[in-house]
């Protein structure tokens, strides 16, 4: 999980929004004032009915995750579920996540100058050393409070996927180089400087990647509809190198099942500003939080942004796949296989899912390059606790059996 490119500098100046109980799409507008935390509870959803041996009966698992937290957001009971029966599951990171500006300019700012209205954003160095020494060390991090493994990082540009699925599918600029980000820029993404890597060079990889996994590997990816364009465009790249092992008709080099999650909804409800907003279920009830205006609310009210975030934190909960779009018929002969976690996953604070969505502090802004954090402002980057959110009793996947 990342940002959503098209989306994410308009974060500075959104409104806040306060979404009231559950996935309705009934919406206050707040255009002035503190967010306040709804008194209701939200409301629980329906009881989703497990299919675990859908997914465990495969030999291995290979994870292929966008950016550093979407193995984890998406597969770690999943992922607990296979060491469990003893069987491996392997981690590869295609992105560096050197692209999430907001995330970058908290932990530029945060001990040099107090007011967020005067933060500088990242530049392309900023950006790098955040991703090499922050991103990565955050995931190397959450896998050692699973268990493992250690993922493999491919270090392709964050945002960079969405682009290369374009020029595969189009067959336009396939050997292109990938550009970084700079989020001084006035396009920022994707218009630094150039990169070695090219469209052509990840499809091979992943090609290679899936070819060569054993024939019962389940490959867990992102959904070709999710609303973020680099999870849409890995989903994407999974099923066009499955379609091209299918047509070899080769019984020594076959494609691959696929579990795909959903990270992002892939449509916004009417009325929310940002699609992390309101997915995972129930909506955050204050989707847009890194903004100046809004900083003495939180300065001024210490417990504002841990109620704020902990109001979507429903742990005991099972959740549907979100509503927007019909994510299963899409994929023509996919099912949806809710998987049930063991209790030790997600139940309270030592919750082994928990403890290690807890370790990408970069997103939730516990994490500053000098001086101390203000009170009150700590999680400021992740205040409608969406990575939270996927703290629950089961995993959402849309399987293709091949």
């Amino acid at each position: 999980m990342s940002h959503n490119p098209s989306k994410l500098l308009s974060a500075i100046c959104c409104l806040a929004v306060l979404a009231l109980a559950g996935c309705s799409g009934d919406t206050i507008y707040q255009t002035s004032g503190c967010p306040v935390v709804p008194s209701a509870a939200p409301a629980a959803p329906a009881a989703v009915t497990c299919n675990n041996s859908a997914l465990t009966s495969y030999d291995e698992l290979l994870i292929i995750g966008p950016h550093p937290d979407d193995e984890v957001l998406g597969f770690a009971g999943l992922a607990q579920e296979f060491k469990r029966l003893g069987k491996p599951v392997r981690i590869v990171v295609v992105t560096i996540g050197d692209a999430y500006c907001d995330a970058c300019s908290f932990w530029k700012n945060v001990g040099v100058e107090p007011s967020m209205a005067k933060w500088a954003q990242c530049n392309e160095a900023d950006l790098k050393v955040f991703a090499e020494q922050v991103r990565r060390n955050e995931t190397l991090s959450a896998q050692q409070v699973l268990g493992g493994p250690t993922p493999v990082f491919w270090d392709y540009p964050d945002t960079g996927l969405g682009t290369a699925w374009t020029a595969i599918n189009t067959n336009i600029g396939v050997n292109t180089k990938l550009r970084r980000t700079d989020c001084t820029k006035s396009a920022v993404f994707g218009t630094g400087s150039e990169t070695n890597l090219t469209p052509q060079g990840l499809y091979n990889q992943l090609y290679t990647l899936i070819a060569t996994a054993s024939p019962l590997t389940l490959i867990g990816t992102t959904h070709p509809l999710d609303g973020h364009p680099d999870h849409t465009g890995l989903g994407n790249l999974v099923r066009k190198v499955n379609a091209e092992l299918a047509a070899k008709n080769d019984p020594n080099v076959r494609p691959k099942s696929v579990a795909f999650t959903v990270i992002h909804a892939n449509t916004t409800p009417a009325g929310y500003p940002d699609h992390d907003a309101w997915y995972p279920y129930p909506g955050a009830v204050d989707g847009r939080c890194i903004d100046p205006v809004k900083q003495p609310c939180y300065l001024g009210d210490t417990t504002l942004l841990t109620r704020l975030r902990d109001w979507r934190y429903r742990p005991e909960w099972s959740f549907p796949l979100p509503g927007d779009i019909d994510y299963v018929s899409s994929i023509p002969g996919a099912v949806a296989v809710p998987f049930c976690l063991k209790a030790a996953d997600y139940q309270g604070p030592t919750a082994l899912k928990l403890q290690a969505v807890e370790k990408f502090i970069s997103q939730q802004g516990y994490l500053a390059r000098t001086g101390t954090i203000p009170a009150g402002m700590a999680g400021l980057v992740d205040c409608n606790g969406y990575q939270k959110g996927f703290i629950r009793s089961n995993e959402m996947f849309i399987l293709e059996p091949l």
